[in-house]
């Protein structure tokens, strides 16, 4: 499994704005996760910047569960995983997404890393 630094940004100009690097952190059975890097084009749809926040200070303590164990599912099969899901924003909740998670392992093993890549289904509301 390739780690974080087998990716060279500068190869994926046209995917960064709608690229969201998530941190993977773990203490036994108990997983958390960090926004690490979140894409200019995400933001602006998300209409906030929650780069370096965790998801359980991001999200309702209800959403943030559902993430987090959607997160934890995509860590535990460590397979490439495509998705079609609602915005993670209760009041943003009727635009849905097509979400891409590849899973990055530092060590080859371990997924440290969710490099998340978000395609919208409709333009842009700015």
């Amino acid at each position: 499994m390739p780690g974080r630094d087998a990716i060279d940004p500068l190869e994926l100009p046209g995917v960064l704005p709608w690229l969201n690097l998530v941190d993977v952190v773990r203490d036994g059975n108990i997983y958390r996760f960090k926004h690490r890097l979140i894409g200019t084009g995400i933001v602006d749809r998300f209409g906030r910047d929650a780069t370096g926040a965790w998801f359980d200070d991001v999200y309702t303590p209800e959403i943030a569960r559902e993430q987090t164990q959607n997160y934890v599912d995509l860590v535990e099969k460590g397979q490439v995983d495509v998705t079609h899901t609602p915005m993670p924003i209760p009041e943003r909740s009727f635009i849905t997404y097509l979400r891409l998670a590849l899973p990055l392992a530092t060590d080859g093993a371990n997924i440290d890393m969710l490099m998340v890549v978000i395609d919208f289904n409709e333009p842009s509301p700015n």
